[in-house]
């Protein structure tokens, strides 16, 4: 086994430090959105190889975690989540796309109900500016805007 790292690697780069995070939530189509805010901390581990970003509300009531790589044999960048919130692990698999600096990971998750798909888009505003999104299926099957984050690096 090589220990040569993918160079795509060198893009989850931008996403190491410490950052604040406020954040909109809508928890359905139509609701009333609230506001929150964060820390995230990520960093390299395994030699560079895995992106660890551990995340933390203001009120201590949510935290989640996440792991992100890059499978050369699969040709995408690969990503899990858990947090306090979900039973499950989610698992997605994404894109970067440089000329618009925005990374697209579909992530889903097995459920009660059966499986449940979503799309999660950030966007490199500036080296210390990343804004999320997270479009969640709607009751009728169409896409909504659960959460927008917007993320800034902490010095």
């Amino acid at each position: 086994m090589s220990n040569t790292l993918p160079h795509e690697l060198e893009v989850l780069q931008k996403d190491v430090g410490t950052w604040k995070v406020e954040m909109t939530i809508r928890p359905a189509p139509g609701a009333e959105p609230h506001s929150a805010r964060g820390t995230a901390v990520s960093r390299f581990v395994s030699h560079g190889r895995w992106l660890v970003t551990d995340f933390t509300t203001e009120t201590g009531d949510f935290e989640g975690h996440g792991l992100m790589g890059y499978d050369p044999k699969a040709g995408a960048y690969v990503y899990a989540w858990v947090d306090t919130m979900r039973p499950f692990l989610a698992v997605g698999r994404g894109s970067w796309d440089a000329s618009a600096r925005k990374m697209t990971i579909t992530t889903e998750a097995e459920q009660e109900q059966g499986p449940l798909r979503w799309r999660e888009v950030t966007e490199a505003v500036d080296p210390d500016t990343q804004v999320f999104h997270s479009f969640m299926p709607g009751p009728d099957g169409s896409e909504f805007e659960m959460i927008t984050a917007v993320y800034r690096r902490q010095r």
